[in-house]
């Protein structure tokens, strides 16, 4: 066994010094790499029959997982990816292969695909002395190592692959389960990682049959929790952990030991590998682009090594201190100084000493030159200049590269425009991510506004006076704000000619109109769900009827005196659960105001109130709303007509 300390940082700050004596010795410390040579990667793929057999022999192998394999369950996809980052990887198979330094040296990154060999003593100490210098690794499991499940002979919980992989990855502080079987399910990162891997959150998903036991006092670190808070999808799992010796670990779907200059990465199951097997595969959520990171981050070129410090003196003259390193593209803040970007901090920390309290990064220290992309643009390569102290006889600086707190950017949507009356109160359908607290206000209006909690998403308010106001809430994470507004009519009783419950009875609602009962109606029928609750509204009942049913349903014709008119539209999905299953046009007085309205995609659902208001023009005494659907029936919740100047 390999023994590994915790003392390790899962993330060290990378440096590099440079001891200057300004305008007389000027010593720069040189990191001399080659960016150019092609990453090798190997593949390990195992041979098995289908029951069990090592090696398959004249039995057809079961499921091996070629890269050559453009079929479902083959890898080519894979591959494909692996090229396209000018990479090479080539296959090998397990029972032909001796991990010892002449193997092992002329590849970057190892892939541990479904594999039986149990690797010995000294090929794990190669192994490890390997990584120590950089190399890199991915391992996962399945009980397809060991053949069919429903073979008599393998069963889903046999133990063939987990033997063989945590014969290495024991050594790293994780361990894989047997088989959970158990169906398909994906799991997004947290907010608070800075590997940038997992930076942004993606969702990865696959059957999840092998889960990481991760030690919590050992050098590895959860990069997706298999945890309830973190599954997008799928079920829980009851988990089986014959063969796992780590006590109480953590458990993982994604898991990451960082070993010398090298590093070990475990994932959950071999279906986002492959091309388009059952379950999950290579393109489904976000899978494809982790593998990618993955492997980037494994060959080291992903902003986990020195070559990320290119350290260059970028002119002769003593007299101008200029320095040459890489960052992420995208970023934010000032380059060379408090520079972020994929929750990592790039900066040249600055000192006269070599006391380590007295590290400096000030803006008058450092002026930005130049940034150019880099490789495939995922990074740049950034000039600064340093600006010493020339009052000191020494000058010390450095390229620091640490995970930063990341920036968790609330999002904010304020709702649907809404209508209210002046007696009434309007419901505010706020929705938020990531938002410690909100704040609602006045932005413009003739009134005041007065909020039932100011301080709640969803809350109702009412006004002191008819007219338009421009309502804002405000969503604020611990380091960053968004905000959004929503348009609030606030309309006079006197000015309302009717309201009517289309479908429905008479009612008068919490926004201070009173409706009608149905009236006006031209054909159609009652929708009736008296009682469902629908969001965004505390006037359910408005909501729990329509006039719809079926094509005979034209619209209304509602008598009212000539002049001028806003009509309001009052609509809810009440029925259908996915876009595209009812849509239709609605005129007004001729004139089309809905063009292909589809109530489920307007308001993202099923049961969720949403309103659309026109002004229009009456001459003949009757004002003609007029629908036509063009998929199943239209339909129409309420109609409030306000008389306008």
């Amino acid at each position: 066994m390999i023994q590994r300390s915790k003392n390790m940082p899962a993330h060290p700050a990378h440096s590099l010094q440079i001891s200057m004596r300004p305008l007389l010795v000027i010593t720069f410390l040189l990191l001399s790499l080659s960016l150019d040579a092609a990453k090798q990667v190997a593949y390990i793929r195992g041979d098995i029959s289908a029951d069990g057999v090592i090696p398959s022999g004249s039995a057809a192998a079961f499921e091996p997982m070629l890269l050559s394999d453009t079929g479902n369950r083959g890898m080519s996809v894979f591959k494909a990816m692996v090229d396209a980052q000018g990479y090479t990887i080539t296959q090998h198979y397990d029972q032909s292969v001796t991990l010892d330094s002449g193997f092992l040296g002329q590849f970057d990154v190892i892939i541990f695909g479904l594999h039986q060999k149990v690797w010995s003593q000294a090929e794990q100490e190669a192994l490890d002395a390997w990584i120590q210098t950089g190399g890199g690794i991915l391992m996962y499991s399945d009980s397809a190592a060991g053949g069919l499940f429903s073979s008599p002979s393998v069963g889903i919980s046999n133990q063939t692959g987990q033997t063989a992989v945590n014969s290495i990855l024991s050594n790293y502080g994780m361990q894989v389960t047997v088989d959970q079987a158990g169906g398909t399910r994906s799991y997004r990162a947290s907010s608070d990682v800075s590997n940038p891997i997992v930076f942004d959150q993606p969702i990865f998903e696959g059957e999840g049959v092998s889960p990481i036991a991760v030690d919590p006092n050992g050098i590895a670190e959860v990069l997706i929790p298999l945890a309830p808070e973190n599954r997008e999808s799928g079920g829980n799992l009851s988990l089986n952990t014959v063969g796992v010796s780590i006590a109480n670990p953590d458990w993982a779907v994604i898991a990451h030991a960082p070993v010398g200059l090298g590093h070990v990465i475990a994932i959950f199951d071999r279906q986002p590998m492959w091309n388009n097997g059952p379950g999950s595969n290579i393109t489904k959520e976000d899978n494809k682009e982790v593998l990618r990171r993955i492997v980037r981050y494994l060959a080291k070129d992903y902003g986990n090594s020195a070559e990320w410090i290119d350290l260059q003196m970028a002119t002769s003259d003593p007299s101008d201190l200029q320095v040459t390193y890489r960052q992420w593209t995208g970023g934010t803040g000032a380059v060379g100084f408090s520079y972020v970007a994929r929750n990592t901090a790039f900066k040249l920390e600055q000192q006269d000493g070599l006391a380590e309290d007295d590290w400096r990064t000030e803006s008058a220290l450092v002026t930005h030159l130049a940034s150019s992309p880099f490789g495939d643009g995922e990074s740049e390569q950034v000039t600064v200049r340093l600006n010493p102290d020339v009052a000191a006889d020494n000058w010390f600086a450095r390229i620091v590269v640490e995970p930063a707190t990341p920036v968790v950017v609330p999002t904010v949507d304020a709702g649907f425009d809404r209508s209210v009356a002046t007696s009434g109160e309007v419901w505010l359908a706020a929705t938020t991510t990531n938002a410690n607290t909100v704040t609602w206000s006045k932005v413009t209006g003739p009134g005041t506004v007065s909020f039932t909690n100011k301080n709640a998403a969803q809350t109702t308010a009412t006004f002191s006076l008819a007219g338009t106001y421009v309502l804002e809430i405000e969503a604020n994470s611990s380091n960053a704000t968004a905000s959004d507004t929503v348009t609030v009519s606030v309309i006079n009783p006197a000015d309302v000619s009717i309201a009517i419950n289309c479908g429905g009875p008479a009612y008068s609602g919490q926004n201070g109109f009173n409706y009608v009962a149905d009236i006006h109606f031209n054909g159609g029928g009652i929708d009736n769900f008296f009682e469902t609750e629908v969001s965004g509204t505390d006037d359910d009942l408005v909501f729990n009827y329509a006039r719809s049913v079926n094509s005979t349903f034209t619209g209304y014709s509602i008598p009212v005196a000539n002049g001028n008119y806003k009509v309001t539209l009052q609509f809810a999905e009440t029925y259908f659960t996915q876009d595209n299953k009812r849509v239709f046009d609605l005129s007004v007085e001729g004139q089309l105001k809905l063009d292909d309205i589809d109530l489920h995609q307007t308001a993202s659902g099923i049961w969720i109130a949403f309103e659309r208001s026109f002004t229009t023009s009456v001459s003949d005494s009757i004002l003609d709303i007029d629908v036509s659907a063009s998929i199943n029936n239209p339909l129409i919740n309420a109609i409030i007509v306000q008389q306008v100047p």
